[in-house]
């Protein structure tokens, strides 16, 4: 990122936040005993998440993520996790996915955590994504997913960084008194 010098007189916004700053957020959420599914090179069709979705919910199966992206050939990918405890059921519909999102191929990783710092307000912290994920690959920590919302980044990780990945957000990262 680059910033024009300041004149004599010119501040910067209230909101702006140098990299080397901490930034001040509402929390984080750990949710460790994950695994994660990707569905990789599903033809983008109306309806080939809700089919894939619906596989789960009719077994019980609780989605704690999901990022859909749609690739250059026009293929999309869909990751989502889901608690250990359900990841011999969900082994079990690798053939019904396969076959309700034409995918070309499953690929599963266990264990992992999904890790969220929420807000509020990171619509005026633009700095934040890229604190958080640069605290991660400082910390040689490799993000296996990656999705947000108005007031959240939460990521994938494989489970054997949970220590790591902690200390990157505390080094990183002012929490409410």
């Amino acid at each position: 990122m680059s910033i024009a010098p300041l004149m004599k007189g010119q501040h910067l916004p209230l909101n702006y936040q140098f990299m080397n700053d901490k930034i001040l957020i509402g929390g984080v959420i750990h949710h460790p005993n994950m695994c994660m599914l990707e569905m990789i090179g599903i033809p983008n069709s109306p309806g080939s998440a809700g089919r894939a979705f619906s596989i789960f919910g009719k077994k019980n199966i609780s989605l704690e993520f999901i990022s859909e992206t749609e690739a250059c050939d026009g293929l999309s990918n869909i990751t989502c996790c889901f608690h250990t405890n359900k990841c011999d059921v969900a082994k079990s519909l690798h053939s019904p996915i396969l076959v309700a999102t034409k995918a070309q191929k499953l690929k599963t990783k266990c264990p992992v955590e999904i890790i969220t710092i929420y807000g509020p307000h990171f619509a005026s912290k633009p700095l934040i994504a890229a604190k958080f994920c640069e605290a991660l690959g400082a910390m040689n920590i490799n993000m296996l997913g990656i999705t947000t919302s108005i007031n959240s980044i939460t990521c994938v990780i494989h489970s054997d960084y949970h220590d790591l990945a902690h200390k990157a957000i505390q080094d990183n990262f002012i929490f409410p008194q």
